[in-house]
């Protein structure tokens, strides 16, 4: 439920025209699925296009998250 309300927050706020692109961030934690390519690919079948959305896949939690996201992009 979490990674979900994320997703649509995220694309709320693109549709909304308060953001140009969107980052998700989050990588393999607690199962074998990178938490940010899965969110990308929610995003991007509910309508985002894909050179709007951005990747961070190193992230262990919120900290780096952060960190990860800021020094890549």
């Amino acid at each position: 439920m979490t990674m979900k309300g994320r997703v649509l927050w995220a694309i709320y706020l693109y549709k909304k025209g308060i953001t140009k692109n969107i980052i998700f961030s989050g990588g393999a934690i607690y199962t074998p699925y990178i938490e940010a390519k899965i969110m990308a690919l929610y995003a991007k079948e509910l309508g985002v296009p894909e050179e709007n959305i951005f990747i961070e896949d190193k992230a262990e939690h919120s900290t780096e998250n952060i960190y990860y996201s800021y020094f890549r992009f």
